[in-house]
């Protein structure tokens, strides 16, 4: 007969295995059909029961947000050997859409197969869904992964129970309606499992509509046509400043540490400020009930680990993860030289996370902590080679308390940050020379939300930033020297200060959500740079049914002038040029056929009054395509002191475009979606105006696609589990970026010199062509080994396995000015392959 494994909420694990006596052999087990019997004559079969290893959250059926309230789902799991899923059954009647969404997601989850004499055998587990319509007032104890004004997302994972011999259930809360005009969020295996991002959560946002890419292989979203620093990165509101490693490698953040993400492409709450674009928040991990959990992995290109336990002497709760990077040391040996001629190479990166939760006087008190460290580049001894260093690190250490006040939530916390970006060399002619800068963060905030009238809520606070910059300067003159940061003095003082208000407005038995709100900024620059300023935002949701959603969304942004990719120090020494300034203005739809499907339209329009995009590598007159490559000195390398140059980097411009996106949400045996965006990106841009044979006509001003333009991106995400294998793979296709001279290179025509000779001549910058489009295939393999309280993974996971090459410039080889010969274009690109082959060791002891 099947051994059976029954559990509730409160109770314990009661088994009952029959161990029929054989009168024909002394020892006999065999396989039927209905479960497995175990025959013995003189002993007992030791047994262990089945432990759940991953669990998988339902879906709370939408249609029953303003109905049915609650309900509880009781299932029978038919296990197999292997611990997977084969069949799962309904032993007490709920509604039936309860328990549609119940049996969706019991058959995606896994388990250590029960024990019989040590051998893995099938069996039977009793699991339960228990479903609420709203999520009640947080207890003590409660996870405190999401900020309080931030929505819950669906089906998240409250609490699951495997304790005391295996008593299981999932609590499903279903969503607050989401008042925003557009968020995307992800859970569980759509932020860890999706092919080509490595693992990591943070790089599936590049796979969301309206995100486009500086190139393939970076992390760093262009999110509707704003620059990459544009977009704030936060980790439980706390910003990470550094996303990526070594600006290109896996991110700061251990993926287990992290629960989920919301993504805000566009019109963003209130509750964020100073920042210009998009918001992508990163949810930490929660307590996960009272059972200790331990994680490790390794891959080609770092190991880490996650240890989740519970401190009950303390009544507290600790998850803490970190990372390195090995095979860089690897390689860093391989390349060390024994010659002295030749120094060496050096290439490594660390992160650390920790989380300590605990309850206190009625509230909840968190401590979080996360850094990360990167060193690259080439060190020796002997002072007589040529040396170069680059160093990136950061420290944040975040304390937060929550406590019930006024039928709402009170939040007081605060923040500390260390940053610090380093350049050294050694030249044998000229000697050491060192620039460094650090910036050292405190920051306190104070947040109140909840209800205030029957259909009306409030959310309110506010928060405080100092800032205190110093640079370090040994041995270098001109370009970083003569920049105003350093004209001032060693050290840059700043006062980061805002407060918002946000109602939400539910008239109409909720078919109507109407959220305006305000924010005030405030920037303060020592000793004179003040600037300020007031952001109005509403957005506005209509409910059409149970399928069909209306919604819109405006709002007024601010932020400090952008490098690139943000770096510590350079936004608080750049106030002095004022601050960018734009639009953002949604509308759209979405429709739910069904519970698990979705479908989303945006349109969107974002006028950009004022912007000040720092970049290195523009020419040095802005727009003007006259053949350079970027503000370079006679090294061919940017001038990084003309990042201060805030002045020709003024500009303003507008961004507009159409996404769609279908999506198929996490539950059951797969998960995906398509993405398709139509966008356009510009920039009011001073250039050169070219004549028939390339000759300089003056000057002209017009708007012109942005360096980050991109018209058209595709994408299609598909992952699918077969019992212990998953195999996923994604699509993704892009349009060629303008060919303006800015990062990429200068659009040339064909042409003949007064000699009737071949030559290159240089288009009118208005009339520049775009590089070719780019398509490529990620793909991911895994394979599940189930044990006795452990899961081993096995994996794959390759971005481009296509190896196609994304064209980033044109060559314009040939004619008289290059030697003569035949014109040719040769576009120039490479492949870039990222192979991850790794296993992920999971304990549940």
């Amino acid at each position: 007969m099947a051994l059976r494994s029954y559990g509730g909420r409160h109770g314990a694990l009661a088994a009952a295995i029959l161990l029929p006596l054989s009168l024909t052999s002394p020892c006999l087990a065999h396989a039927a059909s209905g479960g497995l019997f175990i025959v013995a004559s003189q002993e007992r079969a030791l047994v262990a029961p089945p432990r759940l290893l991953a669990d998988v959250p339902a879906l709370f059926p939408q249609e029953l947000r303003d109905g049915v309230t609650a309900g509880l789902v009781r299932l029978e799991l038919t296990l197999d050997s292997a611990g997977e899923v084969r069949m799962a059954q309904v032993v007490s009647h709920a509604h039936p859409l309860f328990e549609r969404a119940a049996l969706d997601a019991a058959m995606a989850l896994r388990f250590a197969p029960a024990l019989a004499a040590g051998t893995p055998v099938a069996s039977q587990v009793a699991y339960s869904y228990r479903f609420e319509a709203s999520a009640p007032p947080e207890p003590v104890t409660a996870p405190m992964a999401v900020p309080p004004a931030a929505p819950e997302p669906p089906g998240k994972r409250d609490d699951i129970e495997g304790r005391e011999g295996g008593a299981y259930e999932t609590r499903v809360v279903a969503a607050k309606e989401q008042q925003e005009a557009v968020r995307v969020s992800l859970e569980g295996g759509e932020v860890r499992e999706v092919p080509g991002t490595m693992g990591d959560p943070f790089r599936v946002v590049m796979l969301m509509p309206g995100v486009g890419s500086v190139a393939s292989g970076l992390g760093y979203p262009v999110v509707r046509g704003a620059s990459p620093a544009s977009t704030a990165y936060l980790l439980d509101g706390v910003r990470v400043p550094i996303l990526y490693h070594l600006f290109l490698g896996p991110a700061v953040i251990h993926p287990d540490f992290i629960d989920g993400l919301e993504f805000y492409p566009g019109a963003p709450p209130t509750r964020f400020g100073r920042m210009l674009g998009s918001v992508v928040e990163g949810r930490v991990r929660g307590p996960q009930g009272e059972a200790a959990r331990l994680s490790l992995y390794a891959d080609l290109l770092n190991a880490g680990a996650f240890v989740e336990l519970p401190l009950e002497s303390l009544g507290a709760e600790l998850s803490t993860a970190g990372r390195f990077s090995y095979s860089p040391w690897l390689l860093s040996m391989a390349a060390k030289s024994d010659s002295p001629g030749s120094a060496d190479f050096v290439l490594d990166f660390w992160d650390y996370q920790v989380r300590l939760q605990k309850s206190l006087a009625g509230g909840a008190l968190r401590l979080l902590g996360f850094g990360s460290s990167d060193r690259m580049g080439t060190q020796s001894d002997n002072p007589a080679l040529f040396t170069s260093m680059q160093g990136v690190l950061f420290h944040r250490l975040d304390l937060r308390y929550r406590h019930p006040l006024a039928e709402g939530e009170l939040e007081v916390g605060g923040t500390l940050g260390l940053d610090r970006v380093s350049m050294e060399s050694n030249a044998p002619q000229e000697g050491p020379a060192r620039f460094a800068m650090e910036e050292l963060s405190g920051r306190a905030r104070l947040l109140w939300n909840g209800p205030i009238a029957p259909a009306l809520s409030l959310s309110a606070g506010g928060d405080m930033e100092l800032r205190r910059a110093t640079a370090e300067l040994q041995g270098i003159t001109g370009g970083i020297a003569d920049s105003p940061l350093l004209a001032q003095g060693p050290r840059s003082d700043a006062i980061l200060s805002g407060g918002f208000t946000e109602l939400e407005w539910a008239p109409d038995g909720k078919r109507w959500r109407i959220s305006p709100g305000l924010r005030l900024d405030d920037y303060y620059l020592a000793p004179a740079t003040h600037r300020a300023a007031l952001e109005p935002r509403l957005a506005v949701r209509r409910s059409l049914g149970s399928e069909v959603t209306l919604k819109g969304g405006a709002g007024l942004y601010h932020q400090a002038p952008t490098t690139l990719i943000s770096l510590p120090v350079v936004d608080v020494a750049s106030l002095q040029y004022g601050l960018q300034e734009a639009w953002q203005f949604d509308i759209g739809a979405e429709y739910t056929p069904l519970r698990w499907l979705e479908l989303r339209l945006d349109l969107y329009y974002n006028p950009m009054i004022r912007t000040l995009e720092l970049n290195p590598f523009a020419p040095k007159v802005n727009g003007d395509t006259n053949g350079t490559s970027g503000n370079t000195g006679g090294d061919g390398l940017p001038r990084v002191g003309d990042l201060f140059d805030g002045e020709r980097f003024r500009s303003s411009g507008s961004a507009y475009g159409l996404e769609l996106m279908l999506r198929k949400r996490l539950g059951g045996a797969w998960f995906g979606w398509i993405s398709y965006s139509l966008q356009r990106s510009t920039r009011l841009t001073t250039y050169t105006r070219r004549g028939p044979e390339g000759e300089p006509l003056g000057s002209a001003v017009a708007y012109l696609p942005y360096v980050f333009d991109q018209t058209h991106l595709f994408n299609a995400v598909l992952s699918l589990k077969l019992g212990a294998w998953t195999l996923g793979g994604v699509l993704h296709f892009n349009t060629g970026r303008p060919e303006s001279g800015v990062m990429t290179s200068t659009t040339m025509r064909p042409g003949s010199d007064a000699g009737g000779r071949p030559v290159w001549i240089k288009s009118d910058p208005s009339g520049v062509g775009r590089l070719p489009s780019f398509l490529r295939f990620d793909l991911r393999i895994a394979r599940a080994f189930t044990f006795d309280a452990m899961q081993l993974e096995a994996y794959l996971d390759l971005m481009n396995a296509t190896f196609s090459s994304e064209v980033l410039a044109i060559d314009y080889e040939g004619g008289t000015l290059h030697g003569g010969g035949a014109l040719r274009a040769i576009p120039q690109g490479f492949p870039v392959v990222l192979p991850i082959l790794g296993v992920k060791a999971t304990w549940l002891p």
